[in-house]
């Protein structure tokens, strides 16, 4: 069984390669792709190649982590 911890590069690695990013998401690199054609996920180019900072997936993944909080405050709701 593959864990997070196995999907995590070494830790003193700025950038990743594609098929780095794609397994740290748990995303295929198509769906990787599609999230960097639409501005969604930054990359760094060098020369030809692709890399993608570990500190821009991790913020990807703070800023589509959701919870599931309630989306009404019963307790304002019941006092109305």
């Amino acid at each position: 069984m593959i864990t997070p911890q196995d999907r995590l590069p070494d830790p003193g690695k700025l950038l990743v390669t594609t098929e780095e990013a794609a397994s740290i998401l748990a995303i295929s690199k198509r769906n990787l792709w599609t999230l960097t054609k639409n501005g969604e996920i930054p990359f760094v180019m060098i020369g030809r190649c692709k890399r993608y900072a570990l500190s821009d997936l991790m913020r990807f993944i703070e800023q589509k982590t959701r919870t599931n909080k309630p989306t009404i405050d019963f307790n304002q709701h019941l006092s109305q």
